[in-house]
């Protein structure tokens, strides 16, 4: 499987490389060249953050991996570019050097290793040659600003005399939108300790954007009340509008794929489904909307097997993923773990009517009849709306033969849902059996009006 990944690493194909380092994760979560080949892809996304924590979680499994501590020295000092304060850059200088050093100690011969050093050697020479004296000046630093390794100006960074480098207005932004709606003065300490944080680095920093405070909370809620009443259009605007305000929040991306689907543009659904992921490789809902996607759209059961033993790796008390988990199973052949995963979901939510419904399609497929028939009357009892339980049960009874009872749960089906073809479809084929043309020939035209993609030759037959 690793090998695998660093095919298509080496190809270029980003995306394919971490669903194999993935599915290599989910086999032996120990191994160090897993976390190694997920931050490398970090990396080359421009995903220093998340590349530095997976190096980290790499050399924790195998302290002696000499090219994984290259690996994140070299993130260390990539992030010198970026806006952080001057004390973090020589904090990050000190992470590298104590890297590079265990590195070559444990692989003196290491090029890239050297190569590294020779980096930080010469980052340290152009600007940062007093980095142990702290009473060095300003002046003494100046031309660092020059190469572009810190990101404000040293001799205006508390331009308006209040501590905060770029001025007030970062702070007064950031507590507007950290607070949102709650009371300043409850607060308190948390506003003292963003205004600490933004003095330090002068931007938004990106561990804060995952406690959905303010106004990406008030968006997030926005975006799922829409989307859980069909509003599409509507939603795709508060969507778009999330994007813009917080654009490294994985769940704006995962709902625009749930819009996507929704409106049949599956090729911009698995994009969105990717960048939730790219976003926030540990968004374990977006990896189940991606198993489903693989199953229901893509017919791929290895692909959505894999991301959904991922969604469930992440969160295993989630009845949501869990359910997905048997259906990937169910999917994939194999009927004893599908029945497993399935009944562990109605473990954690005994409610969820889809798991009883999705455990009878497993003991029909295996021929329990009354098994299936049993679960589907459960799910009906959690939830005496859901039509496909209706539908299921009309389905085995039509295949039974008992077609009085088939046509009580289609014709339920569709009192409930008008607009699915399918139960029009059963009805259509059973009075097709009983030799009523002029029925059967009514429901085979509402099916193929509703978008059944076989009402037309079971019409023909």
């Amino acid at each position: 499987m690793i090998e695998q990944a660093w095919s298509f690493f080496d190809a270029g194909d980003t995306d394919a490389a971490m669903r194999r380092f993935n599915q290599a994760w989910l086999l032996d979560a120990e191994n160090a060249d897993v976390y190694w080949g997920m931050g490398l892809i970090e990396n080359r996304r421009g995903n220093t953050d998340s590349a530095v924590a997976l190096f980290q979680e790499g050399i924790a499994h195998n302290g002696e991996h000499a090219i994984l501590r290259c690996n994140l020295a070299s993130s260390y000092l990539y992030t010198l570019s970026e806006e952080v304060s001057i004390s973090q850059k020589e904090d990050y200088l000190t992470r590298a050097r104590q890297e590079l050093t265990t590195a070559l100690e444990l692989d003196p011969e290491n090029s890239f290793c050297h190569s590294v050093l020779d980096a930080h050697d010469f980052l340290i020479k152009i600007g940062v040659q007093n980095i142990e004296d702290p009473d060095r000046d300003r002046d003494g630093i100046s031309n660092i600003d020059e190469m572009n390794i810190y990101g404000t100006d040293p001799e205006n960074a508390d331009s308006n005399g209040n501590g905060i480098p770029d001025g007030e207005e970062i702070y007064n932004v950031w507590r507007a939108y950290i607070l949102g709606e709650k009371s300043p003065d409850k607060n308190s300490a948390d506003v003292a300790m963003w205004k600490t944080t933004i003095a330090l680095n002068g931007t938004v920093p990106n561990w804060h954007i995952s406690l959905m405070a303010g106004t990406v909370r008030q968006q997030f809620a926005e975006i799922e009340k829409v989307v859980d009443n069909g509003a599409l259009s509507a939603a795709q605007a508060a969507i778009d509008k999330g994007i813009a305000t917080e654009p490294r929040f994985s769940g704006f991306y995962n709902y625009q794929g749930i819009v996507y689907g929704e409106s049949g543009d599956k090729n911009k659904e698995i994009s969105s489904y990717k960048k939730a992921i790219e976003v926030d490789l540990h968004n374990a809902t977006a990896h189940m909307n991606l198993s489903i996607f693989y199953r229901e759209d893509a017919n791929d059961p290895m692909g959505a097997l894999m991301e959904a033993l991922i969604a469930n790796a992440m969160d295993p008390q989630d009845s949501h993923i869990q359910n997905a988990l048997g259906l990937a199973y169910f999917a994939y052949g194999d009927n004893s773990a599908a029945v497993r995963e399935l009944r562990r979901a109605i473990e954690l939510d005994p409610k969820y009517a889809q798991s009883y419904n999705n455990l009878g399609l497993v003991y029909r497929e295996m021929g329990d009849y009354p098994q299936a028939e049993e679960y589907w009357n459960k799910a009906l009892e959690r939830d005496p709306s859901y039509v496909k339980a209706y539908n299921n049960l009309g389905a085995l009874f039509k295949e039974k033969e008992e077609y009085p009872r088939a046509l009580e749960y289609f014709e339920k089906a569709v009192e409930i849902d008008a607009h699915w073809y399918l139960p029009h479809q059963n009805m259509g084929t059973i009075y097709a059996r009983t030799g009523e043309s002029e029925k059967a020939k009514e429901h085979f035209d509402i099916a193929l009006s509703l978008g059944s993609p076989d009402a037309g030759e079971s019409k023909k037959n």
